[in-house]
């Protein structure tokens, strides 16, 4: 509010605001992203072991050899961004009340779908694999232990995420901002027809207030 209404200079444009608002959002998530990796370092994963032989075994090998933490890090960004950006398009487009119903629904459907086997689920459940937990999970596990080399699929399915949480990001802005107004006008106009009201009950005493003047 203080940029759409500042003091001593002219506000600030609602197509920047928007932008502003993407830019601030996105470059939090690097940040944190870069926090939450430095946790894995602090508890001793290692990030720095050759790529796995396929013919001798190796220890704990990692898929990027001293790379393997650039890829983890750049794979929980754009997972923080792909959670991010759907949690904050659901929050302007259903408001207060119901964001919490929203968060229950992408916490509990993501955290099923990543940690529990899709294989070994009824097929009902494949439409997990397409939500960003489980990519993550996969992601990881792939980088930091050189398994299953589907990594380009799993950062495919994050940056679509992120791609349509993008496009949707302005879309949902004007929509909050058109329900905000819609919103004020309607507490304006209530209040308008409640003043109305309590204009015409001074002006006119209803009929129990003449029979008590009269009395």
């Amino acid at each position: 509010m203080k940029y759409l209404s500042p003091k001593g200079h002219p506000p600030l444009k609602f197509l920047h605001l928007i932008i502003w608002r993407y830019t601030a959002t996105v470059g939090s998530y690097f940040l944190l992203s870069l926090i939450y990796s430095f946790v894995s370092l602090a508890f001793q994963m290692p990030m720095d072991r050759p790529h796995g032989s396929h013919i001798w075994p190796t220890n704990n090998p990692n898929a990027y050899g001293r790379g393997t933490f650039v890829v983890y890090w750049m794979g929980n960004w754009v997972g923080m961004c792909a959670f991010g950006l759907a949690s904050e398009n659901m929050a302007m487009i259903l408001g207060t009340p119901w964001t919490a119903l929203w968060l229950i629904f992408w916490v509990i459907s993501n955290v099923a779908t990543g940690f529990y086997a899709l294989e070994l689920a009824p097929a009902f459940y494949r439409w997990g694999y397409a939500w960003p937990m489980h990519n993550i999970v996969e992601l990881t596990r792939s980088v930091l232990f050189d398994l299953h080399p589907r990594v380009g699929l799993n950062f495919g399915i994050l940056f679509a995420w992120v791609g349509i949480g993008t496009v949707l990001f302005p879309l949902c802005c004007y929509y909050m901002r058109w329900n905000t107004a819609r919103v004020r006008e309607g507490k304006v106009r209530k209040e308008a027809v409640w003043e109305e009201k309590m204009e015409r009950e001074r002006r006119e005493p209803s009929v129990l207030a003449r029979i008590t003047t009269l009395r």
